[in-house]
């Protein structure tokens, strides 16, 4: 299958999206599809642009994928113009599906080109713009359109109240993360029992808990991955008075196993607003965190908020601990009861990392996206011939 990856944003970046399309790109390629990503040019100031998104992000490079740099003008209807550049040069490379996570790409795909196009949805329908649920209530109904890809049950269920007459049309296909290479070598990390964080700093990622907690955590020390200098900023000034937080800043993500690899525990502390990136916008609802998969990829025992989403992959005393959002005491008991447990830790570790292997490698994602697409597409064929 020839795939074209249609991506409006910046890769790499700092958002997690640009990890998510990067790796997703590796995975299909992996999973035995000719994968072309199209990218933005302004995020390509070197000639070996795989090259560069490769040491990024980590990516073996046996399973190469191309790059295509698109022109992206920082005009009004930029986006509109970025699809329509990139889907001319569809035409003459004739790929088989177009996947995207842009409503404007996959509209042109599908209604202007009438390309086969998959649409991959990670936000709630009622935290996007007035035009891109235009956008996407006018490309759910077209005949190229053949899916729309949710990662939780929740997101499918909210989109479907808008779409009752479309329910084919979903398929949930949770995030997931890569394996973790053999001999990892450890970051050097300070204190006796180390609890980490890695990922973005924004309101409502969890740094609230974590500032409530690490004061009443004398005995832990907490280490931050992550996060814009800003942030970083602001929050170092907030726990000016607590020496066991220790603010590690950005790191490049193939570089963030080997912080994960030196952690004791990790934490996943949403709150139930989150915003997501840019702000203005609750993601909680739909939201299916990168981090929780690379924490079960490495083993280690999770402590995250006990949210509808987030219940959809982790379980409470069987592959991590579950606690309340809004109660800091019922964070700080958890910690304590895993730092005096540590047989406990191990076992939801172990449990967290079988259950990754078997439902949320990354390979497996691609794999069923794939197979899914190729079993609509030999239905919709057989139907034509019948």
């Amino acid at each position: 299958m020839r795939l074209l990856y249609i991506h409006s944003a910046h890769v790499p970046a700092l958002a997690a999206n640009a990890v998510q399309v990067a790796k997703m790109c590796q995975a299909f390629r992996v999973a035995g599809a000719e994968v072309l990503l199209a990218l933005p040019r302004a995020s390509m100031n070197r000639q070996d642009h795989y090259g560069k998104i490769a040491r990024e992000y980590g990516l073996d490079t046996e399973f190469p994928f191309r790059v295509l740099p698109v022109p992206f003008w920082p005009v009004p209807g930029r986006e509109l113009f970025f699809s329509m550049l990139a889907l001319f040069a569809a035409v003459w490379l004739r790929p088989h599906v177009i996947f995207t996570r842009s409503a404007t790409v996959a509209l042109v795909s599908a209604g202007l080109f009438g390309f086969t196009t998959v649409f991959e949805l990670h936000d709630p329908i009622g935290s996007l713009s007035s035009r891109q649920r235009q956008r996407l209530a006018k490309l759910i109904g077209l005949k190229a359109f053949r899916m729309l890809v949710v990662t939780t049950q929740r997101l499918r269920d909210n989109s479907l109240c808008l779409f009752p007459q479309h329910a084919g049309k979903f398929f949930i296909a949770p995030n997931g993360a890569d394996p973790v290479p053999p001999n990892v070598e450890k970051y050097s990390l300070t204190g006796t029992f180390k609890v980490g964080y890695v990922g973005h700093l924004y309101k409502g990622k969890g740094m609230e808990i974590i500032s409530a907690i690490a004061p009443r955590c004398g005995w832990a020390t907490f280490h931050i991955v992550g996060g814009t200098p800003g942030d970083i900023g602001y929050w170092t000034s907030k726990l000016a008075q607590c020496p066991n937080t220790v603010f590690h800043g950005y790191v490049p993500h193939a570089a963030t196993c080997a912080y994960l690899a030196e952690m004791d525990v990790v934490l996943a502390p949403y709150l139930r607003n989150v915003e997501g990136q840019g702000g203005g916008r609750n993601i909680a609802e739909g939201m299916s965190p990168l981090k929780l998969f690379e924490y079960m990829a490495h083993g280690k025992p999770i402590v995250s908020s006990d949210l509808p989403a987030i219940r959809e992959v982790l379980r409470d005393s069987v592959n991590s601990v579950l606690v309340s959002p809004d109660n800091p005491s019922d964070w700080v008991n958890a910690l304590r009861h895993l730092r005096e447990n540590e047989v406990f830790r191990d076992q939801i570790g172990l449990q967290a990392k079988a259950d990754f292997l078997t439902k949320y490698s990354r390979i497996a994602r691609a794999t069923n996206i794939l197979k899914e697409i190729e079993n609509r597409e030999a239905y919709r064929l057989h139907s034509f011939s019948c």
